[in-house]
C-alpha cells in the first residue's frame, strides 16, 4: 500500500515550478529559495499584467515578461539536470504538466456550456486537449495558455540541448557562445522562412536559460572561463537597455512616419527579442542579487511557507487566474473599489487554483491504487 500513499511529492509538482533544491546537481540540506522567490515575484507581474491589461494600461505589455522568465526559469533548473532516459523523461514531464491542464479545460467547458457565456466548438476543444492553443483556435478567454504548448516543446528539445550542450562543455567559451547563438539564428530562419509558425524568440528564452545554467553554475571542470554569471548579467544588461532603448524611442517617441516605414515582420522580430532581452536580464538580476542576500533576510517568518505554497501551486495559479480578471467572467468592476476587486480575484484564484491541484492529486493517487492493485 505504502506504493500509492507514499507519493513522491515530485509528481504533484508543476515541474517547472519546482524549489531550486529538487533541479540541481549540487547537494544542498538546504532548499535555495532563491528561484523560489524569482518564481513567486515572477507570478506577481504576470497576474499584475492581466489586471493592467483589463484596465487598458501600457505598463501591461512591459510587465508580461514574465511568461519570458518563467521560460528561463526552465530552462536554467533544467540545464543543471542529467536525463539519462530521454523518452521516458519527456512522457513524465508531459504527465506532471497535463493533469491538471485537462482538468481545467474539462472543467471550463462545461462551465461554458452550462452559462453559455462562450460559444465553441468540439474542434475548439480537441485543440486545447492536444495542447495546440498556441497555433489555432481553442476554447475562447484563456489564451494565456500558449505557454502550455511552448513549454511542451521545450521538453521535447531539452534532451537534445543536453547531448549539444555536453559537447559545447568541452569547447572554449568563445566557441560555446557562438554556437549557441548559431543554434537559436537556425531556428529563427525556419520562423522567418515559415517553415515553422513556432516563436523561435519564446523558445530562445529557454535554451539561453538551460545554456547559462549548464556552463555557469555546474561544477567548471577546470575550464578556463573568464565570465561568471555577474559578467554575463552585464553584458546581458547591457544589450537589453540598447534594445529596449530603441524599442522605446521606436514606439514612444519617434513619429508615426518612421514607425510605418519600417518592415512590419522584422520589426515584430525586433521588439520579441528585446523582451527576451528583458525577461533574461531581469532574472539573472534577481538570482544574483538573491544569491548574494545573507539567509537571514531571505527566511523571515511564514516566508518560507508563502513560497512553498507558490512552489507548490503556481502552475495552477497560472492556469486559472486569467478567467476572473478578462472575459465575461471578469471581476473588475464587480465593487465600486478596484483595491476590493483585487483581493476577491487574489482570493478566488487561490481558492480555485487549491481546488484543482487537489483534484489533481486525488486522480494521481486513484491511478496508483489501480496500478498497484494491477500489480499485486
Amino acid at each position: 500500500m505504502s506504493e500509492y500513499i507514499n507519493i513522491d511529492c515530485d509528481i504533484l509538482r508543476f515541474v517547472d515550478m519546482e524549489g531550486g533544491s529538487l533541479d540541481t546537481m549540487e547537494i544542498s540540506k538546504e532548499k535555495d529559495y532563491s528561484i523560489s522567490i524569482i518564481r513567486l515575484i515572477t507570478m506577481i507581474m504576470i497576474i499584475t499584467c492581466h489586471i493592467l491589461q483589463k484596465l487598458d494600461n501600457e505598463w501591461a505589455w512591459w510587465l508580461n515578461v514574465g511568461v519570458q522568465i518563467f521560460f528561463i526559469i526552465s530552462g536554467f533548473l533544467y540545464g543543471k539536470k542529467v536525463i539519462l532516459e530521454p523518452f521516458k523523461w519527456i512522457f513524465r514531464q508531459f504527465k506532471k504538466i497535463l493533469l491538471d491542464y485537462y482538468i481545467f479545460i474539462f472543467i471550463l467547458s462545461i462551465v461554458y456550456t452550462i452559462t453559455r457565456t462562450y460559444h465553441f466548438t468540439i474542434i475548439n476543444f480537441f485543440i486545447n486537449m492536444l495542447g495546440l492553443q498556441a497555433f489555432f483556435d481553442g476554447l475562447p478567454n484563456i489564451g494565456h495558455l500558449w505557454f502550455i504548448s511552448y513549454i511542451l516543446i521545450c521538453y521535447i528539445i531539452t534532451p537534445l540541448l543536453q547531448i549539444i550542450f555536453e559537447n559545447l562543455n568541452n569547447k572554449s567559451e568563445i566557441s560555446f557562445w557562438i554556437f549557441s547563438i548559431f543554434l537559436i539564428l537556425v531556428l529563427q530562419i525556419l520562423e522567418i522562412t515559415k517553415i515553422t509558425s513556432i516563436i523561435i524568440p519564446w523558445i530562445s528564452c529557454y535554451i539561453f536559460g538551460y545554456a547559462i545554467s549548464n556552463r555557469y553554475t555546474i561544477e567548471r571542470l577546470n575550464r578556463n572561463d573568464k565570465l561568471t554569471l555577474k559578467s554575463i548579467t552585464f553584458y546581458s544588461s547591457l544589450i537589453c537597455i540598447i534594445l529596449n532603448g530603441f524599442k522605446i524611442y521606436i514606439t514612444y517617441i519617434s513619429k508615426p512616419e518612421f514607425k510605418s516605414s519600417l518592415n512590419s515582420e522584422w520589426l515584430g522580430y525586433f521588439f520579441k527579442y528585446s523582451h527576451v532581452s528583458l525577461g533574461l536580464t531581469l532574472f539573472l538580476v534577481m538570482f544574483i542579487v538573491l544569491n548574494n542576500l545573507p539567509q537571514k533576510y531571505i527566511k523571515i517568518k511564514n516566508t518560507e511557507n508563502i513560497l512553498n505554497y507558490n512552489d507548490l501551486y503556481a502552475f495552477d495559479i497560472y492556469i486559472v487566474h486569467q478567467i476572473f480578471i478578462l472575459g465575461k467572467f471578469s471581476l473588475i468592476g464587480s465593487t465600486d473599489y478596484l483595491f476590493l476587486d483585487i483581493i476577491i480575484i487574489i482570493l478566488l484564484t487561490l481558492i480555485s487554483s487549491f481546488i484543482l491541484r487537489k483534484i489533481s492529486i486525488n486522480i494521481h493517487i486513484l491511478l496508483l491504487k489501480v496500478k498497484y492493485l494491477q500489480n499485486k
